[in-house]
């Protein structure tokens, strides 16, 4: 099926959001987040500085005290949230955690509420968001993919994009909502549409930055003023945003920080190169990425900055980084060089790196 033609809708000086996706004011009817990691944190920030309340939930117990102590309401449970809440965002890490948070006898389906309406902001699986759409209607409730295009930091500030796909009557319903959370918002059709989307923007912005460390980290082998030479990218045609998101972090080796993570987006490159197999587009590019980031989670910089992809070029360099902690469950210490220089296959089109063992992402 031919996608629809996306249409984007601008709204100039993006206000935080004050009502739901029922029309009410948000005080009234406060917002349910599931997953309070860099975005769900970030989305509750946002949405507190309209004025409006919500109940979250994590299985972690940390983000729920810290949020807490900002106003959060916690729950107890995903089915909690959607029995307090009408509306109910997830900003999990995958399609598997919004299976979990949806299914079972806590999870957000056993609300069994008729006027549920769930936005999901999680990059997945396409097929796992069709699928979660319609165990949604099933249940009575109306389902809304609401991907983000940006980091959790211009979520929180309005700057990000929305890339949503679902049902276009829900999306009228919810577009009060949608337009303070961001300044763009681009309906792409069914549900399917957003996490497509979603993973092409990704697979720009992951290249990009592994073309800026690259570009750097052969600057840095030829003694080139770093700071110079970011000066001359910035000032000609090879200039990209990349450049003020990422370059200051990279050459300051500041990823202890994260606005997004780079195991993450190994995940979201696995996905990329899966939706490329399932439609036959060759895509070398990102299968070397995902070796570049495998080798990142091997040697701890799982949990730091998707900007540590800079990291990972020192790191093949015999130039290791060494801020930074390492990521727990890797075995590998911070700042520690490998025994053996790593190795990137540089041959196009050999699929993604194999799962590190004893963790999932």
């Amino acid at each position: 099926m031919q996608p629809k033609k996306a249409s984007g809708r601008r709204k100039r000086g993006c206000e935080p959001p004050r009502r739901s996706c029922g029309g009410k004011t948000s005080v009234t009817a406060p917002l349910g987040i599931i997953g309070l990691g860099l975005l769900g944190s970030a989305l509750w920030r946002r949405w507190r500085r309209g004025g409006g309340s919500a109940v979250g939930y994590d299985r972690d117990p940390r983000p729920l005290a810290q949020l807490g102590a900002e106003g959060l309401a916690a729950a107890g449970s995903a089915r909690e949230v959607a029995e307090r809440c009408a509306t109910v965002i997830l900003c999990l890490p995958d399609h598997t955690a919004v299976a979990a948070a949806a299914r079972g006898p806590q999870g957000f389906l056993a609300a069994q509420r008729p006027d549920l309406t769930v936005l999901d902001m999680t990059t997945g699986d396409p097929e796992a968001a069709q699928s979660m759409a319609a165990e949604v209607a099933a249940s009575g409730g109306a389902y809304l993919e609401v991907t983000v295009g940006g980091s959790s930091a211009e979520l929180e500030d309005g700057r990000a994009i929305l890339l949503i796909g679902g049902d276009p009557t829900v999306y009228q319903r919810c577009r009060p909502l949608l337009e303070g959370l961001a300044p763009q918002l681009f309906y792409l059709g069914p549900a399917g549409r957003g996490a497509q989307a979603k993973l092409v923007h990704n697979l720009v912005l992951g290249l990009q930055r592994a073309v800026l460390a690259e570009a750097l980290t052969l600057g840095r082998q030829l003694g080139l003023d770093p700071r110079q030479l970011l000066a001359v990218l910035r000032a000609g045609p090879t200039y990209a945003r990349v450049m003020e998101a990422k370059a200051e972090r990279m050459l300051a080796q500041d990823f202890t920080r994260p606005v997004a993570r780079l195991r993450q987006h190994l995940k979201d490159v696995r996905l990329i190169l899966d939706l490329g197999h399932r439609c036959g587009a060759p895509l070398p590019l990102s299968a070397v990425h995902a070796q570049l980031l495998q080798v990142g989670v091997n040697h701890g910089m799982g949990d730091w900055d998707n900007a540590a992809v800079y990291a990972v070029y020192r790191q093949l360099a015999g130039d290791p980084v060494t801020a930074g902690p390492a990521e727990a469950g890797s075995g590998a210490e911070p700042g520690r060089p490998p025994a053996a220089r790593p190795e990137v296959n540089s041959q196009p089109g050999l699929g993604p790196a194999p799962e590190p063992e004893g963790r999932g992402l």
